[in-house]
């Protein structure tokens, strides 16, 4: 069973390590705002996918939960970026 949990574990990796830099980029900017926004829709898609998958896959679905949840902090963080960078370089 731990390998098959750390088995859908690795699905979050790529997306944790890019979402760092993202948040790193965003501190920089001093978005802080906007980091507590993306924290937010976190903690949301979190809730929404576990609740979903949990009882079907049980702690694969946890894991997958978590996934979805930094693929979508990735999304959102590139977003907010992409809007930021046109903001400064078209005023």
């Amino acid at each position: 069973i731990v390998t098959d949990v750390l088995r859908y574990a690795l699905l979050q990796t790529p997306f944790y390590f890019s979402a760092l830099v993202l948040v790193q980029a965003l501190a920089s900017a001093r978005l802080y705002g906007a980091i507590a926004f993306v924290g937010m829709c976190n903690l949301g898609v979190k809730l929404l996918v576990s609740f979903l998958l949990v009882p079907i896959l049980g702690l694969q679905g946890l894991m997958l939960g978590t996934a979805a949840m930094y693929c979508s902090t990735l999304i959102i963080l590139t977003v907010l970026l992409r809007l930021q960078l046109r903001s400064k370089t078209n005023p």
